[in-house]
């Protein structure tokens, strides 16, 4: 049987000499961009590559957000659950497309979370916002969707992010040093009936299914987590979801589950005009 996992790596701090890591929070299992392409410099600059205060850019951190308003990040709250849990500072890394070549990201830091119906790791209402220390003045966030704006069955939408690629011969995990993105198909809520694409924790009126469910496996994957599902809509990039949650392969079609955004334009903008 096939785990399913939450698509994003445990909470970690990593040494600079060694690859030591310190799991701050175990609670889950994480899912990258499955069969991705690379991101070219400057193409998403409101990607913001998440980690804990004071680690060194690497993508062995916690997962993703976009940048919704100058001080706003939007993100998953399991990925925010864990920050808020540990009542530790967020370290998020604006303008990043890889982790190695010399250029100079923005970093901010933040430790306001707002997590949609509270701590919680179950996969449900999946959303958090988060209120940097200061805002981001030289990048311009990203639309996100309206109620009406959710993905459809037939449409396709793009994942990106900074997910393990795959694992190696001895079961290691591959993590890229380049972000990735992969246009995806959205599928059916139907098809979560079927326990053969093995869904969990889906709830229509509040998530989609995106990704192949024949041929190759193209979807967010682990590492993925609170990263954005975007759509071009009058020439204009909008969030339309965030990934949350599928199953631990790398070789098999299955769709993942993701928030749509949407769902929670109320909410969102309720928390940034009163904070």
């Amino acid at each position: 049987m096939k785990k399913i996992l939450v698509l994003f790596t445990s909470l970690a701090m990593t040494s600079t000499s060694t690859i030591s890591t310190i799991v701050i929070n175990n609670k889950n299992n994480n899912v990258k961009v499955t069969n991705g392409v690379d991101v070219k410099n400057g193409e998403f600059p409101w990607y913001g590559l998440i980690n804990a205060k004071g680690a060194p850019i690497t993508t062995t951190g916690a997962g993703g957000g976009v940048l919704i308003a100058p001080n706003w990040l939007l993100t998953a709250a399991h990925v925010a659950s864990d920050f808020q849990f540990a009542q530790m500072p967020m370290q998020i890394t604006f303008g990043i497309y890889d982790t190695i070549k010399p250029y100079q990201p923005e970093t901010v830091y933040a430790n306001q979370y707002f997590v949609y119906g509270g701590i919680h790791y179950d996969m449900t209402k999946d959303i958090a916002l988060v209120k940097l220390n200061h805002p981001v003045t030289d990048i311009t966030p990203i639309q996100i969707a309206s109620k009406l704006q959710i993905p459809q069955p037939g449409q396709n939408a793009t994942v990106t992010g900074f997910g393990i690629s795959g694992v190696d011969s001895q079961g290691h995990a591959i993590w890229p040093t380049h972000m990735k993105k992969a246009l995806m198909p959205i599928q059916d809520p139907a098809i979560a009936k079927d326990p053969k694409y093995q869904i969990s924790n889906f709830d229509q009126n509040y998530d989609f299914l995106g990704g192949t469910i024949t041929g190759k496996r193209i979807s967010g994957a682990l590492g993925d987590s609170g990263g954005p599902v975007i759509q071009k809509i009058n020439n204009h990039w909008v969030t339309e979801g965030i990934v949350s949650h599928g199953v631990y392969d790398w070789t098999t079609p299955l769709p993942n589950v993701f928030t749509a955004v949407g769902a929670f334009s109320d909410w969102i903008q309720n928390i940034i005009k009163n904070n």
